[in-house]
């Protein structure tokens, strides 16, 4: 009999504990934080990179686990040719859960997001890679 894995769906797409950066428990996908890898697509593999790198301060991550996925993230940066530290965020660089959101600021970044995205498609799409830099 085939065993059935967990999945997670991310960004449209389906993905498996490998691909998260942070696995609490594999059989319950709500600690699966931090996503990191989208076989096949590496436009959107650099953006949940770079997501990752910037969320990690805000993820509910255990103080026992947390140098360990950020050197994850910062190796998947490196990969990625993405400029990251090698310091993991300090605790009282966290931001606190009472800031209220900014919706316009939550709208401005998903549209950025978006944007860099489609920016990186192009750009794969007319045959311009990073190294040429």
């Amino acid at each position: 009999m085939i065993e059935k894995r967990k999945t997670k769906t991310v960004a449209g797409q389906i993905l498996n504990a490998e691909s998260f950066a942070y696995v609490g428990d594999s059989s319950d996908v709500s600690t699966w934080k931090l996503p990191l890898l989208v076989p096949g697509n590496l436009p959107l593999t650099r953006n949940l990179v770079k997501t990752a790198w910037a969320r990690f301060a805000d993820a509910k991550i255990p103080e026992s686990e947390r140098q360990s996925v950020w050197l994850i993230i910062v190796g998947a940066c490196k990969t990625h040719g993405i400029p990251a530290q090698h310091q993991a965020p300090a605790k009282s660089e966290l931001k606190t859960a009472a800031q209220p959101l900014d919706a316009q600021e939550v709208l401005l970044r998903e549209t950025l997001a978006v944007a860099s995205l489609h920016r990186e498609k192009f750009l794969h799409a007319i045959g311009y890679s990073d190294e040429c830099n």
